[in-house]
């Protein structure tokens, strides 16, 4: 949930057990209890298929969530809530339409986590437990794939208003418990991390216990601040190494208008429109980098479409001009930098038509070369 409170996702309802003050789902699902929201603030479930799970963050305490559903003016809820020790409360239905998500609660459930998207220490252990609980048992009752295309974060669904569960939440870790793999939160010893927007070596280190040192040997690093969002570290020699990174990709923007980032969830840089065609260079939960403007910027991955047949080329001058027109004449767009790659959209005489921003430019052909992408 952003602002105040946005729902999150749906929960099931069947078969529930009596457990002293509480209920317990039948089919593993967690303990919980139940705290109706107003009646305003859902609706009956039509006949369409429950087939998405959106998780959210409160913004807030769990008590102010239920007092949010709670409010009948509010017109916000959704189906349940998971506190940070652990507590599950179920406020909707899943036979019912939670509103926690526009234009997507028909067939979706939402859960909401106490907490904030931006706070590094969001994520408690208990809160991570009752979740993975939570979904799996939702997963396993309505046939829903185990996977990051049925389950969203709320910023997929409203990416220019929304960043929760935010860049914190461990998706890796937590779609590999779900399908039934341990994880840090399951008290075993991780044999992994992978690094976090805003990570370093030395909080790496101090996160896990293995020394930076140590980090840099198993990891064939030799500068400890070249890591990024996504890789994935070893934490032992004993841990096979991670696979590589797939190949670029040209890909495509599908929205009408993209938000281009510094980082994950990070600043705007500018907007790509559709049809823009830029090199997809590495993919981490759910985001794409990508050359942008002469450096390294981050879009959504779930507005991208993977084309083949574009032509590439990489930049072999330090700097070089990007230009409006195939001319020295015309004006400066701005500038790219050695071994960035950009999608080739044509040519004029001597000069190549890349996609540099949102906008299309020109750069002369001498200090490119033309590279051979899958």
């Amino acid at each position: 949930m952003q602002r105040r409170i946005m729902v999150g996702l749906g929960a099931v309802v069947a078969g529930l057990v009596s457990v002293g003050g509480t209920q317990r789902e039948a089919n593993a699902f967690p303990s919980l209890r139940t705290i109706p929201a107003a009646s305003a603030n859902y609706s009956r479930r039509s006949s369409r298929a429950i087939r998405r799970i959106v998780l959210h963050t409160t913004e807030g305490s769990e008590q102010s969530a239920i007092n949010t559903f709670q409010n009948p003016s509010s017109r916000v809820s959704a189906h349940y809530l998971v506190s940070r020790a652990g507590r599950l409360t179920r406020l909707v239905q899943d036979k019912d339409v939670a509103y926690h998500v526009r234009g997507n609660n028909e067939d979706t459930i939402g859960i909401e986590n106490e907490g904030r998207a931006s706070d590094r220490n969001q994520w408690t252990a208990a809160q991570l437990d009752t979740l993975v609980e939570l979904v799996r048992g939702l997963c396993d009752r309505y046939g829903i794939p185990k996977s990051r295309t049925h389950i969203l974060s709320h910023a997929q669904l409203d990416p220019s208003r929304r960043i929760d569960p935010g860049p914190y939440f461990p998706w890796d870790d937590f779609i590999r418990r779900v399908n039934g793999g341990s994880g840090g939160g399951g008290g075993s010893t991780p044999q992994t991390y992978t690094v976090r927007t805003g990570d370093t070596l030395a909080a790496i280190a101090a996160r896990t216990g293995v020394s930076v040192s140590e980090l840099q040997r198993l990891n064939g690093i030799s500068n400890p601040n070249l890591i990024f969002p996504g890789q994935v570290l070893r934490l032992s020699s004993t841990t096979p190494p991670p696979p590589p990174p797939s190949s670029s990709y040209v890909a495509e923007v599908t929205a009408s208008s993209l938000n281009v980032r510094t980082q994950a969830f990070g600043t705007v840089l500018g907007q790509a429109p559709r049809g823009a065609r830029f090199v997809v260079n590495q993919t981490a939960n759910g985001w794409a980098r990508i050359h942008y403007a002469g450096r390294d910027a981050w879009v959504s991955a779930d507005y991208l479409r993977r084309i083949s047949g574009a032509a590439v080329v990489r930049v072999a001058a330090n700097t070089l001009n990007v230009r409006s027109g195939p001319s020295t004449a015309n004006r400066a767009l701005g500038t790219v930098g050695r071994d960035q790659d950009y999608v080739r959209l044509g040519q004029d005489g001597n000069w190549i038509l890349i996609q540099f921003d949102g906008r299309r430019g020109y750069a002369h052909m001498t200090y490119l070369q033309q590279i051979s992408i899958r």
